[in-house]
């Protein structure tokens, strides 16, 4: 759910490489505002419907199927959510529709344009609601009866809030500071330094993203409800873990959900700004091993140094393929083809698309790896390697893979996942349950996944190396301006354009 955001803000961002900015392709403003909120109202209509039949399902006593099927739409109307942006983007004008009526002004162009489509989302939670008490009211007699805690369904409105605090502003937020940060610099340096070699603005803006991101725990703050757990033997067992690889973390925090959700985060690249936060149902309905081993895969995750390395990654995959993208259009270019503006125009999109596309298959590849390398080291710490005796562990145990893949299937059946269902990110619970069972008995360090993310670093190092190489031959290049000038297609040069 945390991709939507991010791609529909990059959409967004996008909005001058549309073809309707083109001459002759003006849209008029009463057609594009029907185009914008026309499907989403339809849209809206129709998850109405799925949702109210699959409620009808759950009562007839179809829990599995009815959840299935709801599941499955949830996921088709997301992504056509996604699309339709992008249509009323980069066909209908939108983002330069909304800048008619709030100007260019930093932040609040982008924001209007999001608007609707976040609008659809938070809908879809508004939809949800009664189908979501239901289920939640449903095991009440028998948690009473076993004395587990039942977390009270909150109103409609703070379900929704909660929804899209976690599920949306959570990514949005610092996305949207990032953006605006950009905007300010460039706005800056275009009032103050005006004859500024492009390398400038570029190093300001990756400044002014590095610092957001830095920050962006202390965000997470704000916009999530957290608080610091409370002292005693589990916060104590929790920090252990921490001391054991030498991980500082500002502090472990409790992520207040209603119990609507077992699942745990780290945040921050250096110590004084980093969290782990754990929901509340998952301190208050797994078994304490488990919560353990979930504190050691987040662990995993900082000792690894993921969060870097998956920036790297994904900085390496774009810019290798924007090269590569780049020449194909240049080649492209050369054909024997009469090119028009929007002929260009739809080239450029179809390329930017298969472009986005393989880097996000390339990265959910990466992220799933990495996954997988953070559950086999809350295995081997369970196991017991520490950062002061790795060499005094010599197997991973069953014992450590018992509770791993014990804590992996307690939140599915916690937050009522199917565990085959596969995730772009994390890959399915059953497929991480699999391998942890095919890593039990063997050397402690000397494990295959801790090899290969070895060679996807050093693949991702290259690749950003590269690029970074590229872009600095563009920016102290002889004809650097010309070449920032004469960079708006590389198929055709402007002035050949009819």
């Amino acid at each position: 759910m945390q991709l939507i955001p991010v791609l529909l803000v990059a959409i967004v961002l996008a909005a001058p490489m549309g073809v309707g900015r083109l001459d002759g392709y003006a849209v008029e403003t009463s057609m594009t505002l029907a185009a914008v909120f026309t499907p989403l109202v339809v849209l809206m209509a129709f998850q109405w419907w799925v949702v109210r039949r699959c409620r009808r399902q759950v009562i007839l006593g179809q829990v599995r199927r009815g959840m299935r099927r709801l599941d499955r739409w949830d996921h088709r109307i997301r992504w056509l959510i996604v699309l339709h942006l992008a249509v009323v983007v980069f066909v209908y004008g939108w983002v330069d529709c909304v800048r008619t009526f709030t100007g260019d002004l930093v932040l609040v162009d982008e924001c209007a344009a999001l608007l609707p489509s976040m609008l659809a989302l938070l809908g879809g939670w508004w939809w949800h609601y009664p189908l979501e008490r239901l289920l939640r009211d449903a095991p009440l007699v028998r948690a009473m009866d076993t004395g587990r805690v039942w977390y009270h369904m909150p109103a409609r409105a703070t379900y929704v809030l909660q929804q899209a605090r976690t599920h949306i502003m959570l990514m949005l937020a610092p996305l949207l500071l990032i953006v605006g940060a950009n905007e300010a610099v460039t706005s800056l340096l275009a009032h103050t330094m005006t004859d500024a070699p492009p390398w400038v603005g570029e190093l300001a803006s990756v400044g002014a993203t590095a610092t957001v991101f830095l920050f962006a725990p202390l965000l997470a703050r704000v916009v999530l409800a957290v608080e610091p757990i409370a002292s005693g033997e589990l916060r104590d067992d929790l920090m252990n873990v921490c001391r054991a690889h030498n991980i500082g973390v500002r502090n472990i925090l409790v992520w207040r959900t209603g119990g609507a959700m077992i699942n745990a985060a780290v945040m921050g690249l250096i110590a004084p700004l980093r969290y782990v936060m754990l929901t509340d149902g998952l301190l208050e309905q797994m078994e304490r091993d488990q919560v353990i081993a979930v504190m050691a895969h987040e662990i995993g995750h900082a000792r690894r140094h993921h969060l870097p390395w998956m920036l790297v990654a994904m900085l390496g995959l774009l810019g290798a393929l924007s090269i590569g993208i780049g020449a194909i259009l240049h080649g492209v270019g050369q054909l024997p083809i009469e090119w028009t503006e929007f002929s260009v125009a739809i080239t450029e999109l179809a390329a930017i698309l298969v472009a986005l596309i393989m880097a996000l298959l390339c990265f959910g590849w990466i992220s799933r790896r990495f996954e997988r390398q953070a559950d086999t080291f809350a295995a081997q710490h369970i196991s017991g390697m520490t950062r002061q005796s790795d060499e005094d562990a010599r197997a991973i145990t069953p014992a450590a893979v018992h509770s791993v893949a014990g804590a992996l299937g307690s939140i599915a059946a916690l937050n009522a996942v199917d565990p085959r269902r596969s995730n772009w990110r994390h890959g399915s619970i059953q497929w991480r349950q699999e391998y942890l069972h095919s890593i039990a008995g063997k050397p402690i360090l000397q494990l295959a996944i801790d090899r290969l993310v070895r060679w996807v670093k050093i693949g991702a190092t290259v690749l950003f190396v590269v690029f970074a190489a590229y872009q600095w031959s563009i920016w102290s290049g002889p004809e650097a301006g010309a070449s920032q000038e004469d960079s708006a297609s590389p198929i055709v040069d402007s002035e050949d354009t009819p």
